[in-house]
């Protein structure tokens, strides 16, 4: 699979939101660094953001993950506190349509937070 950095000046977004390398739509992986420590990894397929995407705060410690189809995200969405307690879970429908179907929180000390319900 091919890893390309987000400096990479050959890697370039378009206006249809997909992402293209050397004139050709993207298919691999998108890594974006603060000097040595790799602080997001994004997935690709044809152009779209399609497969699964992390981010880390600069210390190391996860503060995103999910999982995108066809660039909208499905499934559960997870952030972190930056002491590494969940902070919050927002579950996508597996539809691929963007819409929420419950979100979770939780405090810096693992408590967790009243429910909201959303609409899509």
């Amino acid at each position: 699979m091919i890893r390309v950095d987000t400096d990479d000046p050959e890697l370039e977004s378009q206006l249809d939101s997909r992402v293209t390398y050397r004139g050709e739509y993207f298919t691999g992986e998108v890594t974006e660094m603060n000097g040595d420590v790799m602080v997001a990894l994004t997935t690709y397929r044809d152009g779209f953001e399609d497969g699964p995407s992390v981010e880390w705060f600069p210390g190391g410690g996860k503060l995103s993950e999910g999982v995108v189809r066809k660039g909208i995200p499905v499934g559960p969405w997870r952030m972190w506190h930056v002491n590494g307690e969940l902070a919050e879970e927002k579950v996508f429908d597996e539809a691929g349509t963007g819409c929420v179907v419950r979100i979770r929180r939780w405090s810096e000390r693992g408590d967790p937070l009243p429910q909201r319900s959303s609409q899509g």
